[in-house]
């Protein structure tokens, strides 16, 4: 099953790798110092406005839906990076932050529902093997969450360490 649960596997993770890196580490290395110090709520609302826009996304599958899986698995990519380069040059407002925070929550959230309705009604699949397609699907959450931490672990120590300590 390995063969038909790849692609929903790797995009699936890749977009929970993604959001969480936004969301843990690049969102609290894109504040400065004093901003950390002058408006410490900052991280918490760019987090709760992120999962507002999540509970958007997975509340959409009745009106949309997506076939293309991977292009969602790249808008997310693309805003991560975009949040990757503001922590060099902090060149976003807070309400630049905001919107972007709804993006990745909402494309987040699009996402999930996408690819489990998909594996869900994957054709070529039985009604059990679309089961344990699911299932091996959502050991990417896990998987690619931990991968996220470890990553940020490793970003926020080594080549982002003075973007996130200053």
């Amino acid at each position: 099953l390995w063969k038909y649960t790849f692609y929903f596997f790797i995009n699936n993770g890749l977009t929970f790798f993604f959001q969480y890196f936004s969301i843990t580490c690049l969102s609290d290395c894109s504040m400065s110092k004093q901003e950390k110090i002058d408006k410490p709520y900052i991280y918490s609302l760019l987090s709760l406005i992120y999962q507002v826009g999540n509970l958007v996304g997975r509340s959409t599958l009745k009106w949309m839906k997506v076939k293309r899986i991977w292009v969602l698995t790249i808008i997310q990519g693309v805003m991560a990076a975009f949040m990757f380069v503001n922590v060099y040059f902090r060149f976003m407002t807070l309400w630049m932050k905001i919107i972007v925070m709804i993006i990745i929550g909402v494309n987040s959230g699009f996402s999930y529902v996408n690819v489990f309705n998909q594996t869900m009604n994957y054709p070529q699949a039985t009604p059990k093997e679309r089961e344990i397609m699911t299932n091996l699907t959502t050991i990417s959450i896990a998987g690619f969450i931990v991968v996220s931490s470890a990553f940020t672990l490793l970003v926020q120590n080594t080549f982002l360490k003075k973007q996130c300590i200053e």
